[in-house]
């Protein structure tokens, strides 16, 4: 006689397996789109400072803002599935669904995700990095 607790009938152990594989795969994307911003606007930002052009070092905001919009929606797309598994694992979600869209009024906004402290520190970081190179550019080569 097994003493382990064992799921609901209803709940289908396969379907939360693949919810929880797709948000393993959301997160590792946000990791990977935090590191390359970071690399990039580094190496965009050294190259500025070596040929000592302001014009160079504003080229940076192109990728951070593209990586903090990439950021924002693949933190989006994990909460959604987060909501999906929740609802997956109290039997409330059709067998197998992926479908996310009765989930879009939960704590899922757009502007949501960006106050979010793993948007705004990372991406705000860089911002004003970008912006306090940029103005120390323009005051040494005035």
């Amino acid at each position: 006689m097994s003493s382990a607790p064992q799921p609901a009938p209803s709940i289908d152990v396969e379907h939360l397996k693949m919810i929880q594989s797709v948000v393993d795969r959301l997160a590792q994307n946000s990791f990977a789109t935090k590191n390359w911003s970071v690399g990039l606007i580094t190496a965009i930002l050294a190259f500025s400072t070596v040929t000592q052009k302001a014009p160079t070092a504003v080229l940076a905001f192109f990728p951070a803002i593209c990586f903090g919009a990439l950021d924002v929606f693949y933190l989006r797309q994990e909460r959604l599935f987060r909501a999906l598994y929740r609802a997956a694992s109290m039997g409330q979600a059709p067998s197998f669904s992926m479908d996310t869209s009765p989930f879009k009024d939960q704590n899922t906004g757009v502007v949501s995700v960006v106050r979010s402290p793993a948007v705004w520190l990372v991406h705000g970081a860089i911002i004003t990095v970008i912006m306090l190179v940029v103005l120390a550019a323009t005051i040494l080569t005035s």
